[in-house]
């Protein structure tokens, strides 16, 4: 079994404006509930959630209002407000983002076999006539690239640089097993899918560190 593990601030945030975002809730319910969504492997203390919660109030994300609990108890209800809604729409947004360039560098790589050779089998060393003019167009898909993972909501620990050139290299070997038609994902489901995988993997992998 999975060692119980803490989150990073960032994080508990944003899983906090999820979970609201759903129905109004008091702490314990907020703690419990991400116990359950993560398997019971996420625990958060009220060292960390309360301070949490108070920070998402003071930036008018959520609002706070007492009342009777199921056990007939006085707890603060936490409520979405539309800041809060509108961070959550933020942050979905610019994964989106990425999701529709993956989908574009994909259908550039798999539809243009001449294109792709040059963009990932060829070293601009070894072509100088054009080295010049490869290295501006690497660089300015790399830059495309750098500027979208420099937009997303990952953790810290996460290595953005290192994400983005995995990325990129896992993008670029599509062309060796990526068949069209015959029931196959197109590469808008599989775009989507690799940006949810990576969404999934990065905030993972800054809890972990």
């Amino acid at each position: 079994m999975s060692k119980p593990t803490d989150l990073v601030q960032g994080t508990l945030d944003l899983l906090i404006l999820k979970i609201i975002a759903l129905e109004p809730m008091h702490g314990w319910a907020i703690a419990q509930r991400i116990r359950q969504m993560s398997g019971e492997v996420l625990h958060v203390g009220q060292s960390a959630l309360y301070p949490s919660l108070h920070k998402l109030e003071h930036n008018g994300w959520i609002t706070a209002e007492w009342a009777i609990s199921q056990n007939n108890r006085r707890a603060k209800y936490y409520t979405l407000t539309r800041s809060g809604k509108k961070a959550l729409e933020q942050e979905a947004a610019q994964w989106e983002r990425l999701a529709a360039a993956i989908a574009a560098h994909l259908d550039t790589l798999l539809a243009n076999a001449g294109f792709a050779r040059v963009i990932v089998r060829v070293v601009p060393d070894d072509v100088p006539e054009v080295a010049r003019d490869l290295r501006r167009l690497r660089k300015g898909y790399e830059a495309r690239f750098r500027a979208l993972i420099d937009a997303i909501d990952v953790v810290p620990g996460v290595d953005r640089t290192l994400l983005r050139l995995m990325l990129l290299g896992a993008l670029n070997a599509t062309q060796t097993w990526f068949k069209r038609g015959a029931g196959k994902a197109d590469t808008a489901v599989i775009a989507s899918q690799f940006a949810a995988i990576l969404r999934q993997g990065a905030a993972r992998a800054g809890r972990q560190g």
